[in-house]
C-alpha cells in the first residue's frame, strides 16, 4: 500500500490517460448531442446558463428567467469558466468531458495503487479506459464527467487522510472535506462521503472517537464550501435550499402511487399541481410539495415501498449501460449517431457493463478469503450510494455512472487474483 509512483507505474500511468483521452476524443469528433438541436434535457439548462454566466449574468433559469436551484451549481460555473475563455462553444465542454473522464482514470490509477498494487491498478486504468459508457458519455453536456472526476479524487484524499491520521496530516482532511464540498455542488450524492468517511475510518483505527472527531472537522468544512451557494438560494428564492430546488421532486418521484422506480414523472406531479415553475415561488413550492406527498404516501403504503426497493435497484443496476447513446441521439427524437453504429454499440456497451459487474462480484469471494481494507472502502461507498437511490429517490442508470470506477476497481483486484501460465509468467527472479 502506497502513495508514491515507480517509474513503471509512472509510465502505465501516462500511458493509460491517453489512451483513455484518445479514444474520448475520437468519440466526440463522431458524435455532438447538440443542446441547441431541439432537444429538451439537462445539457439545455447547463449550456444556456453557462453561457449566460460566461457574459456576466446571473444563476437564472433560461426557461423562466427567475433565479433557480433546480439544478446544482457545479458543471454550470465549470463550463463558464470555459466558455469565458474559449467562447460558448459545444466542442469546448466536449473536449473538457473528454479530458475529465481521462483524468479520473489517472486518479483512479492512484487509488488502486494505495488501496492494492500496481497489477491490480494497471487493470483497473484499463478497464475504465476503455469502458463504452464511459467513453460514450464525453459528448454529453450532464455533469456525469465532472461528478465522477470529483467523486473519486474525494474518495483518494479520504484514504489519504486515513492514513495520515496519526501523524498529523490535518490538511489531507481539509482537502478532503473540501473535495466533499465540491463534489456536492456538481452533484448532492456528493454527500454521501460523509457517511462513508467515519465508518471507513473507524473501522480502519478501531477508534470511534477519532474516526467521529475528524468527521466533525469534514462537515464543518464541506459546509463552508456549500454556505455561499445556500446563502444566495435563501438571500434569491426565500428558501433554505442546501444546493438544489429539485430534491423534493425527486423524492416524490421513487414515492407516490404508481411510481415504477425510475424517473417517471406522471402529469399530475407536483410539478403540475403546485407550480408552474414560470410563477415567482413555483419551483420552492414543487420541491416543498415533493417532500410532503412523498412521505405521505411512505407511511401510508409500507408494503408498496417494499416493492419498490426493488424496482428501484433494478432500474440502478439492471437496465444495462446504453444510457449515453440513448441521451445522445434524446431516444431517437434528435439522432447524432449512425443507426449502424447505434446497433453494434448498444449490445456491446451493455455486455462491457454486465461483464465488469459479474467479475467485480467475485472480489466478495476473495475478500471473505483474505479481508483487508482495500475492499472495504469500496464497497461502503456502493453501499451508500446504492442505498441513497434504492431507498429514498429513484433508479436511472445514469446513477451508476460514477459507481463503475470502482467496480472496475474491484473486478481488477479479483482478476489480480487469477494464476498467471508459466509460458507468461517470465523468469522467475
Amino acid at each position: 500500500m502506497r502513495w508514491r509512483l515507480k517509474r513503471a507505474d509512472g509510465w502505465w500511468l501516462v500511458a493509460l490517460v491517453a489512451l483513455a483521452l484518445a479514444l474520448r476524443l475520437i468519440w466526440i469528433t463522431y458524435a455532438t448531442a447538440d443542446p441547441t438541436d431541439g432537444r429538451f434535457n439537462d445539457s439545455v439548462f447547463y449550456h444556456l446558463i453557462a453561457a449566460y454566466l460566461a457574459e456576466g449574468g446571473s444563476y437564472t433559469s433560461p426557461f423562466t428567467l427567475l433565479p433557480t436551484a433546480h439544478f446544482a451549481p457545479g458543471y454550470s460555473f465549470f463550463l463558464a469558466g470555459l466558455y469565458w475563455i474559449f467562447g460558448p462553444h459545444i466542442t469546448v465542454a466536449e473536449v473538457a468531458n473528454a479530458v475529465l473522464g481521462a483524468a479520473t482514470v489517472g486518479v483512479l490509477y492512484l487509488l488502486a495503487l494505495r488501496l492494492f498494487d500496481s497489477k491490480t491498478a494497471r487493470i483497473a486504468a484499463t478497464l475504465l479506459a476503455v469502458f463504452p459508457g464511459q467513453v460514450l458519455f464525453s459528448s454529453v453536456l450532464f455533469s456525469e464527467p465532472l461528478f465522477t472526476f470529483a467523486f473519486i479524487l474525494a474518495i483518494v484524499l479520504m484514504v489519504a487522510a486515513g492514513d495520515r491520521a496519526r501523524s498529523g496530516g490535518w490538511y489531507w482532511l481539509l482537502a478532503f472535506g473540501v473535495a466533499v464540498g465540491v463534489a456536492a455542488l456538481i452533484r448532492g450524492a456528493g454527500l454521501s462521503l460523509l457517511i462513508v468517511a467515519p465508518v471507513y475510518w473507524a473501522l480502519s483505527w478501531r477508534d470511534w472517537r477519532t474516526s467521529l472527531s475528524w468527521s466533525a472537522v469534514a462537515v464543518a468544512v464541506t459546509v463552508l464550501v456549500l454556505l455561499p451557494w445556500t446563502v444566495r438560494n435563501y438571500r434569491t428564492m426565500d428558501s433554505f435550499l442546501l444546493i438544489t430546488s429539485s430534491t423534493g421532486l425527486n423524492f416524490w418521484t421513487g414515492h407516490h402511487e404508481g411510481a415504477n422506480g425510475g424517473d417517471d414523472v406522471p402529469l399530475d406531479s407536483p410539478l403540475e399541481a403546485y407550480g408552474p415553475r414560470t410563477r415567482e415561488g413555483g419551483e420552492v413550492d414543487i420541491n416543498d410539495a415533493g417532500y410532503r406527498l412523498g412521505w405521505r404516501f411512505a407511511r401510508e403504503n409500507p408494503g408498496e415501498e417494499l416493492l419498490l426497493i426493488g424496482k428501484r435497484f433494478r432500474a440502478l443496476y439492471l437496465d444495462g449501460d446504453r444510457i449515453a447513446l440513448d441521451i445522445n441521439d434524446w431516444w431517437g427524437e434528435r439522432p447524432s449517431i449512425g443507426s449502424e453504429v447505434n446497433r453494434v454499440l448498444r449490445p456491446f456497451a451493455n455486455g462491457y457493463y454486465y461483464v465488469v459487474l459479474l467479475i467485480a462480484a467475485f472480489a466478495l469471494v476473495r475478500w471473505r478469503r483474505e479481508g483487508g481494507q482495500g475492499p472495504l472502502v469500496l464497497l461502503l461507498v456502493i453501499a451508500v450510494l446504492t442505498a441513497g437511490h434504492i431507498v429514498l429517490f429513484f433508479g436511472s442508470p445514469r446513477y451508476h455512472f460514477p459507481m463503475i470506477p470502482l467496480f472496475c476497481l474491484l473486478a481488477a483486484w479479483a482478476l489480480a487474483a487469477l494464476p498467471v501460465p508459466s509460458r507468461f509468467a517470465g523468469p522467475a527472479r
